[in-house]
């Protein structure tokens, strides 16, 4: 069934995409609230409906051999919907700089509650080689239909430096990329990423306090393929430069996470703001 809602225009006058979900207990944590990982699956079919809307989707690239790939995101939330709560998630492209596409998300209850928001940097690349492409195989008259300046948050997603972490000698966890961690562009999907990182920071903290993740900010350094093994590695965190939605007085720490293959490259790396 298509739950999307009418096209509504931006504050500038260009169409956003704006869906309706059913938060189901399956998508849920064991305190009925929905997981991190849900939210970005949600977040990343409405951004392939946008695209499509203004022409420049899966429909229309995947004949030139072209595919959206993340390079970058940072989630911020005031409190999570639960089981049987409805979500509204709009999205918009904020910005072409470069290579990188600005794309932006509000999650709400459509009722004024804000639940949360989201900026993300996409590229254009070629959908063999994963290369990226320049942004202007999309026509600069066709980006000026779509671009709409209205920012949730009041920066770019965060990029994720080598901070001063001190990471421990072992991994947390190890994981491994499987058959249902691999999606159409034939490597691990964004949302398996956001359960790993989830998944090291309840194996550092545990489960005997309710930590909640409020802010998580997502780096992708390079693929991993099926059959890939990852090491997870977690250790608390400075105070992020990024002030999230939440009142940083409800704040009690910010977890690190770096996921390396078995070389020791670093493949991804996260940064959660907790409470």
């Amino acid at each position: 069934m298509d739950n999307r809602i009418a096209p509504k225009p931006g504050t500038a006058g260009f169409a956003s995409t704006t869906r309706k979900f059913s938060i189901f207990s399956t998508q849920c944590d064991l305190w009925d609230k929905v997981q991190a990982e849900a939210l970005f699956a949600m977040m990343q079919e409405v951004a392939s409906d946008n695209a499509v809307d203004n022409g420049y989707g899966y429909i229309q690239l995947d004949p030139q051999g072209l595919v959206w790939l993340l390079s970058r995101s940072s989630l911020r939330m005031n409190s999570y919907p639960g089981w049987g709560d409805d979500l509204y998630i709009r999205t918009w492209c904020r910005n072409v700089e470069r290579l990188f596409y600005m794309r932006d998300f509000e999650l709400s209850n459509g009722q004024g509650r804000l639940w949360g928001c989201a900026t993300t940097a996409w590229f254009l690349s070629d959908k063999s080689t994963h290369k990226p492409e320049r942004a202007d195989r999309i026509s600069l008259q066709q980006q000026q239909t779509f671009v709409n300046p209205e920012a949730v948050l009041p920066f770019d997603a965060i990029k994720l430096r080598n901070a001063s972490v001190v990471y421990p000698d072992l991994p947390q966890i190890k994981k491994y990329a499987d058959f249902s961690d691999i999606d159409r562009n034939h490597h691990v999907n964004n949302t398996r990423y956001v359960a790993w990182v989830a998944d090291c920071f309840y194996a550092a903290k545990g489960l005997q306090r309710p930590h909640t993740i409020m802010g998580l900010d997502l780096n992708f350094v390079s693929e991993l393929h099926a059959g890939d093994e990852v090491f997870l590695f977690g250790a608390e965190a400075p105070a992020s430069p990024s002030v999230p939605l939440a009142e940083a007085s409800n704040l009690s720490g910010f977890f690190d996470v770096e996921g390396r293959n078995h070389d020791g490259l670093v493949c991804f790396r996260a940064r959660l703001h907790y409470n």
